[in-house]
């Protein structure tokens, strides 16, 4: 019985075991590979205060883009002032934000090798989200403001209608002492503010 399982034992490892170990599993091995590094990366942040700040710093940037993207813009001119007064003070904490990606930068000084590579891949993608955070806030600082000159325009006009609407109804046609040339000047004024009007409209 011991000589068969020796010789079995034999043909096992000459046919399947030294086989099986010359062949290569590359996927598993990058699956492991990324596991590894995932695995490197969260103790990183737990334990060193610079990664720890950086990823700090890439949530804060995810979490005002995602405000900024979903903000409202206001829908008459007290809440279009509001918006732009609010967001005035919101890309002033934007600007001033800058000051804390430089000190991420600076902290890449503090790494090397593997270590180096990963701060940098997550440094990189800090600086790609503050650039698209501050083009973001930018815009929208220069869509509000755009839109509140409009509606204020706008709101300017509409009173003016308004009063000489109530000029129009109130006119007294058959008065015989009524001004012919006050009345002319007085309609190419309105057809000109008129026009002025609805050109702001479009």
């Amino acid at each position: 019985m011991h000589q068969r399982w020796v010789v079995l034992r034999s043909l096992l490892h000459r046919r399947l075991v030294q086989p099986l170990s010359a062949v290569s599993f590359p996927v598993e091995e990058r699956v492991v590979t990324k596991h590894r590094t995932t695995v490197h990366e969260t103790r990183l942040v737990d334990t060193n205060p610079h990664f720890r700040a950086l990823h700090d710093c890439i949530d804060w940037c995810k979490s005002k883009l995602k405000h900024l993207q979903e903000a409202d813009y206001g829908s008459d001119l007290p809440s279009v002032q509001n918006e732009l007064d609010v967001h005035q003070r919101e890309h002033k904490n934007i600007d001033q934000f800058k000051a804390k990606v430089d000190k991420c930068v600076q902290a890449k000084n503090n790494f090397h090798g593997e270590e180096l590579t990963l701060y940098s891949q997550h440094l990189n993608t800090l600086q790609k989200l503050y650039a698209e955070l501050l083009n973001v806030s930018s815009k929208r600082l220069s869509d509000l403001d755009t839109l509140h000159d409009f509606i204020q325009s706008a709101t300017g006009e509409l009173v003016w209608l308004n009063a000489k609407e109530e000029t129009e109804v109130t006119r007294d046609w058959s008065d015989k002492n009524l001004n012919v040339q006050s009345i002319e000047q007085y309609y190419e004024v309105s057809h000109y503010r008129a026009f002025l009007f609805f050109f702001l409209e479009k």
